[in-house]
């Protein structure tokens, strides 16, 4: 049902939307990617590999992730102006550091996805995706229909995860507690396991986006958004 729906906007955008706009935010995919590999750092199976997570890991990644997205988001910000230059493109400065937005909102809901992972709440998870993909799908065809183009889809992105992140903490009975000193404790002692994880997803997504990135680099966003739309 998630992926016929998703579908289904895809269409219609693609029927409101040029293959430029699609190209931009393809544009920034590799770095969106990365990003939220980092941000995850493959905590959500740690936890899950755990017999009984208790409060402390849950806190410990919790934190983590908030410290991670934002200082990534601060990184990624300052960077706008050179990936900017870099595809030749002065519009992605702006467009990144709002699209980037959404490792800090994501960051929020980390231990919370993770909750409701470990404690194999499906219905709840398909229920999350669900509403997100809908309501990420209402807020990217109004954009573009009155005229945002590219900003339609970056909103969108934006849309998803805030709702992927406001429906796993209803759904979620965990609620953290104040950091002190120690809190972190419980994440390092993780990261041997999400370590792994994470060199793997970072692997993957280096190796899945390299010719995107190359496709724009010498070819322009218009060329990269018919890649991607293909």
């Amino acid at each position: 049902m998630v992926q016929v729906l998703g579908a289904l906007f895809g269409v219609v955008l693609m029927n409101i939307l040029s293959p430029d706009d699609y190209g931009k935010i393809a544009a920034l995919v590799v770095f969106s990617n990365v990003a939220s590999c980092l941000q995850e750092s493959g905590f959500t199976a740690a936890l899950a590999n755990r017999k009984e997570p208790t409060h402390e890991e849950y806190n410990a990644v919790f934190w983590f992730n908030i410290l991670v997205g934002t200082g990534i988001y601060v990184l990624l910000f300052f960077a706008a102006p050179w990936i900017a230059d870099f595809y030749r493109e002065p519009v992605l400065c702006p467009l990144a550091r709002v699209a980037f937005l959404g490792f800090v909102i994501s960051s929020l809901g980390t231990a919370q996805r993770a909750y409701l992972f470990g404690h194999l709440m499906v219905k709840q998870a398909s229920i999350t995706q669900l509403t997100a993909i809908t309501v990420s799908g209402i807020v990217a065809i109004a954009l573009a229909l009155l005229g945002f183009a590219y900003w339609g889809l970056a909103l969108q992105s934006l849309a998803y995860v805030s709702t992927i992140t406001a429906m796993s903490w209803h759904f979620s009975t965990w609620r953290p507690t104040l950091p002190h000193r120690g809190t972190l404790r419980p994440a390092w002692q993780m990261f041997g396991f999400s370590s792994k994880l994470l060199i793997n997803s970072l692997a993957f997504q280096l190796n899945n986006n390299a010719f995107g990135v190359l496709l724009t680099r010498f070819f322009g966003t218009h060329t990269a958004g018919v890649y991607s739309s293909a």
